[in-house]
């Protein structure tokens, strides 16, 4: 995970815990109607919140999204490019897988929000959890330029 993908990652837990999404089941976007078929809002499962935080212009893109923006799941590619999430822990499309207890049983994000009935902050907690290494483990694997490496370990 490079520093954009972990500060879109860190961006996505945020806003899992900001009470500013509402929650939805079963596809990214949900409009909420009133009785006249106004659309009054959306809900969103946890991949559409991510969706929305990083690239919120595309949920109109037939190729990313879809054009009904009731698309199922994110594209692996889109999960990978924008959150660093390796395409081996997707074999559902972008479904991250997240380890949900000690014996490492993974499931798919969607599982738990969709099935389980899961919060937003606790599959915040589970995402963390299983893909954001500490700051110091990050910072270790970034690649340091040769300016850099002089001036701090000169």
């Amino acid at each position: 995970m490079n520093k954009t993908q972990r500060a879109n990652f860190v961006k996505w837990m945020s806003a899992l815990r900001s009470g500013t999404y509402s929650q939805g089941r079963g596809q990214l976007r949900i409009p909420v109607l009133d009785l006249d078929y106004n659309i009054t809002g959306m809900t969103y499962c946890c991949l559409g919140v991510a969706c929305d935080v990083v690239a919120p212009h595309r949920w109109n893109d037939a190729t990313e999204f879809g054009p009904d923006r009731k698309t199922f799941l994110p594209s692996a590619q889109f999960m990978n490019e924008y959150f660093g999430i390796p395409l081996d822990q997707m074999p559902q499309s972008g479904n991250p897988l997240v380890v949900v207890n000690d014996t490492g049983g993974a499931v798919p994000v969607s599982t738990l929000n969709d099935l389980w009935g899961y919060s937003f902050p606790m599959i915040a907690d589970l995402l963390e959890a299983t893909y954001l290494k500490p700051e110091e483990e990050a910072a270790a694997e970034a690649p340091v330029s040769t300016e850099v490496r002089e001036l701090v370990f000169a």
